[in-house]
């Protein structure tokens, strides 16, 4: 073999196929975080239409008592209060 084909070999070796395999890795993790920003998008918009469904109940914007509001709201909908929501709740010991 002479030297100047051992040279190109070399060269394709070195210099080439590190370049061709850091961009089919880029592309591998580009085509995933793309299918996981799918997943995420699709899983975002059907909880956004789940509360779409409650927020649009006109029930919910008329003045009534918290327990009959409470009635309306479907079960599914019920979640565990944060601290800073069960605050709105307090009625202070002088006012019972």
């Amino acid at each position: 073999m002479k030297i100047k084909a051992w040279l190109l070999i070399m060269f394709f070796i070195v210099m080439v196929l590190p370049i061709v395999g850091a961009y089919s890795l880029y592309v591998w993790i580009n085509a995933y975080y793309q299918d996981k920003n799918v997943a995420e998008f699709f899983d975002k918009w059907t909880e956004l239409n789940h509360v779409k469904d409650v927020v649009d109940n006109p029930m919910l914007y008329q003045k009534m008592p918290i327990l009959k509001r409470l009635r309306i709201l479907p079960m599914s909908s019920w979640r565990l209060p944060s601290i800073r929501n069960l605050a709105m709740f307090y009625i202070p010991p002088t006012l019972c």
